[in-house]
């Protein structure tokens, strides 16, 4: 079980470590439920980071450019992005395979898709 879930949303970051594009993390203890603002938070220390994908890393239904640079620096840094959607498979095979992260939890957690070594691997819930 993880002690702390990273969750990002889009807003100004002043935190030099994480990509310069408009989004901050906030973090929530598994055990407290207490909410860490970004100047609380060791950016360095972040393994996992959940991301919603509409109107979070999108705007108006398409990934910009300062969202997806932001994506392949946070991979550059160790920092693996799974996107958590309710989009169904077909949108989140595509994510998996062409996005820089780890993997994709679509439909609302129905299923975890993740590419690796040119092969598709699909977990399904049910």
């Amino acid at each position: 079980m993880c002690k702390y879930f990273y969750y990002i949303y889009r807003c100004s970051s002043n935190n030099a470590t994480l990509p310069k594009a408009c989004f901050a993390i906030q973090v929530i203890n598994s055990k407290s439920k207490t909410m860490k603002s970004l100047k609380q938070l060791d950016a360095k220390k972040i393994k996992y980071l959940f991301t919603d994908i509409d109107d979070t890393l999108t705007k108006d239904g398409l990934l910009q450019q300062e969202a997806y640079s932001a994506l392949w620096k946070l991979h550059k840094q160790n920092i693996q992005v799974i996107p958590v959607t309710g989009r169904p498979a077909g949108w989140c095979e595509l994510i998996a395979r062409q996005w820089p992260v780890r993997g994709v939890i679509g439909e609302n957690g129905g299923f975890y898709f993740y590419y690796q070594n040119k092969k598709m691997h699909r977990k399904f819930v049910f």
